[in-house]
């Protein structure tokens, strides 16, 4: 199981979304779905959502709808403005993928 926390609201999600160890076989699944070799896994700074910073990349695992954050327009949204800036040659973060596990 890639992710075996239950999450039924804000106070389930906020006990582990900055957890490095409850997410590391998720993360570990998405690097190698990508292909990247890491050799340290960090917390970024905590927010709404699971960031992690992975070597040079930075993954963000948008909190599920039981955690009552956010919706999926949430994900479409961030989704569309990287693109869109990246699109423009605006300095913004490269997308290298998206998605559901």
């Amino acid at each position: 199981m890639l992710f075996n926390k239950n999450i039924e609201n804000l106070e389930s999600w906020g006990k582990v979304f900055q957890s490095i160890n409850d997410f590391l076989p998720l993360l570990v699944h998405i690097l190698g779905k990508h292909n990247i070799k890491y050799k340290r896994i960090e917390n970024c700074i905590p927010g709404s959502n699971a960031v992690f910073k992975i070597d040079d990349y930075i993954i963000k695992i948008f909190a599920p709808l039981e955690s009552e954050i956010g919706d999926e327009i949430d994900y479409v949204t961030e989704q569309f403005g990287i693109s869109r800036a990246n699109n423009f040659g605006l300095p913004t973060p490269k997308l290298i993928g998206s998605g559901e596990v």
